[in-house]
């Protein structure tokens, strides 16, 4: 197998879940809704600190 380097657009920003911790890219500018690998709910007003119920 041979190593591919990828390289991440330049419009893109790195978010980490809280809850997983796993690393995840995301449009700059735009907040995720839900973790990509684990399904967390993130918070929609940056003064909430927990997870969000629907």
């Amino acid at each position: 197998m041979e190593h591919v380097e990828i390289q991440i657009p330049s419009d893109l920003q790195e978010w980490q879940c809280p809850e997983c911790e796993e690393t995840f890219f995301m449009k700059a500018g735009v907040s995720p809704y839900k973790c990509a690998y684990c399904n967390y709910t993130f918070p929609r007003s940056p003064y909430r600190i927990q997870e969000e119920h629907l």
